[in-house]
């Protein structure tokens, strides 16, 4: 069984980061929303952490810059903009594993440190 993002919400979260990204200095508030549609899809999407972290950063080192004023404008870096691009590109046919597989305990001898009495 895998999980996937419902369609309505994929191509909503798709939108958003292409809106994001016709901005070169979004307001901060326009950023921590996209990351705010993102933050509670990442169960849902492989990989979506490594594509997600840069940008959550780079929201935290603007707000600290603009003293907590999310109207303040940051700018987006070619990494920030490749990451959205990913999302975009990605998200509809990704998917997670329900339950990630376990490792295989063959070959591999358990040893016990007690004994049993009977």
């Amino acid at each position: 069984m895998v999980v996937r993002l419902p369609f309505e919400k994929s191509k909503n979260l798709i939108c958003s980061c292409q809106n994001l990204l016709e901005y070169t200095k979004p307001k901060i508030r326009m950023v921590a929303i996209v990351i705010g549609l993102m933050a509670p899809s990442l169960p849902a999407i492989a990989n979506g952490e490594i594509y997600y972290r840069l940008l959550e950063i780079e929201k935290i080192n603007a707000l600290k810059i603009a003293d907590g004023d999310y109207e303040q404008t940051m700018s987006l870096f070619e990494q920030e903009c490749q990451d959205l691009l990913w999302w975009c590109a990605n998200l509809e046919a990704s998917s997670r594993p329900l339950v990630e597989s376990l490792p295989s305990w063959d070959g591999v001898a358990v040893l016990r440190d007690f004994e049993v009495e009977s």
